[in-house]
């Protein structure tokens, strides 16, 4: 009786090691997929970060070149600034130049005779006058 009862629980150990056998593959299989699918995310973040690396260098160069470009403009500006003052500069100067010449007249006239001057109508008749009179 021993043997029957010793060849039962062999038969069922045999069937329970062969179950958890083949649970154990399945989870084996299962690991192996999820080993095989994070590898292949990690391949595809690998990939991202050195696109994005890669972006970031070309954000920087462009950053680079967008300072340069400020620089340029900023120290053209402030030529053509100083352009403008230089500018704004002479025009007040043409401005006063014509008023000073102006008041020059005046003061000439009032020097010359205190009398009221003649119109201008008058002073080209006397003109026209004095030089038929040359000629004739």
């Amino acid at each position: 009786m021993n043997y029957e009862l010793l060849s039962r629980v062999a038969m069922q150990d045999a069937q329970r090691l062969k179950s958890e056998n083949v649970i154990l593959m399945k989870k084996n299989l299962l690991l192996e997929q999820e080993n095989n699918n994070l590898k292949e995310m990690n391949n595809i973040l690998d990939r991202e970060k050195d696109a994005y690396k890669q972006r970031a260098r070309e954000l920087k160069k462009e950053l680079n070149d967008l300072a340069l470009q400020k620089d340029l403009l900023l120290k053209e500006n402030s030529k053509l600034e100083d352009k403008l003052e230089e500018l704004v500069a002479k025009l007040e100067l043409e401005k006063q130049k014509p008023n000073d010449n102006q008041q020059n007249r005046r003061k000439i006239y009032i020097d010359k005779d205190d009398e009221p001057q003649e119109s201008n109508s008058d002073a080209r008749r006397a003109a026209r006058l004095k030089s038929v009179e040359f000629y004739s």
